[in-house]
């Protein structure tokens, strides 16, 4: 358990660990820390205190490994905690599957004053995540229980990172072909507070992702015995799509932290890979709840959000050069002001302004697909024109399919199908669907969901069936 800055939560976070049922040997490493951390663990005569020169998380984590003898590590900052029963569930799977080189836990977060909030992280399905991991980092540190022999493979946490550390060493892990297996359980507590480390560098902390993401797409020299299909790295063909959904995080946090200079420099970051593409419902999201919880708001609150953070995001869109820019700054401002809506069972529909185009993908599931499903609505005003639905096969860059459909005067949600002629032989592929308007106005379209079925079921018969719903929706757009 490495401490620096954190002798106030110290005392929730030993009691968490003493009262599990299976027994563990805790070390605490005091990291030069200048608060009270000696006498934070003076009470615990069964824990093992170690004060060092101040060198950051991860050589606090490898000192902790090193002082410890177990088979089983588990990597619990000072700010978290061990939910009950979380060592007995999470090491007696590891028992059962001696194939598996850690369990992860399903994650809870907490509030900065140790109350429990309705945001849950769930734990990845069983199975080696390389692939995934290289994308994007999928579990805290503390919901991970490790087997201490992978290290020998693997080497211990990078010391060169320090927020990002825990997400190098997952990859290590994972490079070799081993499985993470989940327990289906939400048993770590995790703490998330504006001066938290996660937190309180915008820049550094996307700066750390990318070199990460670029580490994960070449051979790593730090693993010995890696899985020869991970030997030269993860695919990287989508580094992009990647660095812009860490760039949209690092963005939001800039956000939430009101730091024009850092909000600029991320815009610029986030535009740059992003390229053409156009932001999905995905980017909002993030931007929001990293804003939303860097502020304390948990579970994220855009309407309170776009209060606390109004003024600097006025001065973005004054200090933004260019329309590709601007554009970016005025739906992030527009979601945050009127972005989410609500169907009649109280789920999310979010739509995604656009000012011409967007692409999505959606995977074919079942061999004739015939119908697609879009659900569309007017941003601002009245829309007139007409929107195209494209369907191309992404291997060979051939259109497979063409419709259209005329919109006149579009003033209230409106479901649009496009029929054309069943596709077969697709069956469990996944095709890029292209929906262009020639209006410039701007119009909301619901992204595709995974087939026009899952879609209809999931949306568009909602909004049919309940008129409070419609009214609601119509009112608010």
């Amino acid at each position: 358990m490495p401490c620096f800055r954190q002798a106030r939560f110290l005392s929730r976070a030993l009691d968490s660990v003493l009262q599990q049922s299976v027994p563990a040997e805790v070390v605490v490493i005091d990291d030069g820390s200048p608060d009270n951390v000696g006498d934070a663990c003076a009470p615990y005569p069964a824990v093992k205190y170690v004060r060092q020169e101040h060198r950051g998380l991860s050589a606090a984590r490898n000192r902790g490994i090193a002082e410890t003898h177990g088979e089983l590590l588990h990597f619990l900052d000072a700010d978290d905690a061990a939910g009950p029963d979380m060592y007995a569930l999470l090491a007696g799977a590891l028992a059962e599957n001696p194939s598996w080189a850690a369990a992860v836990s399903g994650t809870q977060v907490m509030h900065e004053d140790g109350r429990l909030s309705p945001l849950r992280i769930d734990p990845p399905p069983t199975s080696n995540l390389f692939e995934a991991l290289g994308r994007h980092n999928l579990f805290p540190p503390g919901a991970v229980l490790l087997r201490r022999a992978i290290l020998d493979q693997t080497g211990p946490f990078d010391e060169m990172l320090d927020a990002t550390a825990d997400w190098d060493l997952w990859l290590r892990v994972a490079r070799t072909g081993v499985v993470f297996g989940s327990v289906g359980h939400h048993l770590f507590e995790y703490r998330t507070y504006p001066t938290s480390m996660s937190r309180a560098d915008p820049i550094a902390m996307f700066e750390a992702q990318r070199e990460i993401l670029w580490r994960a797409r070449r051979p790593d020299p730090r693993v010995r015995g890696a899985a020869t299909r991970y030997s030269q790295g993860a695919n990287g063909d989508d580094l992009d799509t990647a660095l812009a959904s860490c760039a949209a995080s690092s963005l939001g946090l800039a956000i939430g932290h009101c730091r024009s200079e850092d909000m600029l420099v991320l815009l610029h970051t986030f535009a740059s890979h992003l390229g053409e593409d156009l932001l999905t419902t995905h980017h909002l999201q993030s931007i929001l709840a990293e804003a939303s919880i860097t502020l304390g708001f948990l579970p994220p609150d855009r309407n309170r959000t776009w209060h606390a953070c109004a003024a600097s995001l006025a001065n973005l869109r004054s200090d933004a050069r260019g329309p590709r820019l601007r554009e970016i700054v005025v739906q992030i401002i527009d979601f945050l002001e009127r972005g989410i809506f609500a169907d009649n069972e109280g789920e999310s529909i979010v739509p995604v302004p656009i000012f011409g185009s967007m692409s999505s993908s959606v995977t074919v599931s079942a061999p004739a697909t015939s119908r697609m499903a879009v659900v569309m609505a007017p941003w601002r005003e009245t829309v007139d024109g007409t929107v195209r639905l494209r369907i191309f096969n992404p291997d060979k860059s051939e259109v497979l399919r063409e419709a259209s459909e005329a919109i006149d005067r579009l003033s209230a949600p409106r479901t649009v199908w496009f029929k054309f002629a069943p596709l077969k032989g697709f069956a469990g592929q996944t095709l890029t669907i292209d929906l262009t308007t020639d209006t410039n106005q701007l119009i909301a379209i619901y992204e595709p969901a995974a087939s026009a079925k899952s879609l209809g079921r999931r949306v568009l018969r909602k909004l049919s069936l309940d008129r409070r719903a419609k009214r609601l929706y119509s009112r608010a757009v």
